[in-house]
């Protein structure tokens, strides 16, 4: 048997939607309903336009939970 005769081509599977990190910029794709926090945020900024003190909020969580997805809804 040749060296190499034995390999196989694989193709790619696509990754589920669910596994990916790309950060959403649809509001009509948040399956998770992380809209509503980020709508929250920026009332509390915009309420606070006025202060001298900035507001400080933490988006806090593990791998996939959609935290970029909530900042990419902010802006």
């Amino acid at each position: 048997m040749e060296i190499g005769a034995s390999r196989r081509t694989f193709e790619a599977m696509p990754t589920p939607a669910a596994l990916t990190s790309s950060p959403l910029s649809d509001v009509n794709a948040d399956r998770f309903k992380r809209v509503g926090f980020a709508r929250q945020a920026v009332g509390m900024i915009r309420d606070n336009s006025s202060s001298r003190t900035p507001p400080i909020i933490g988006i806090v969580g593990g791998w996939g939970t959609g935290k970029t997805s909530i900042l990419a809804f902010i802006e």
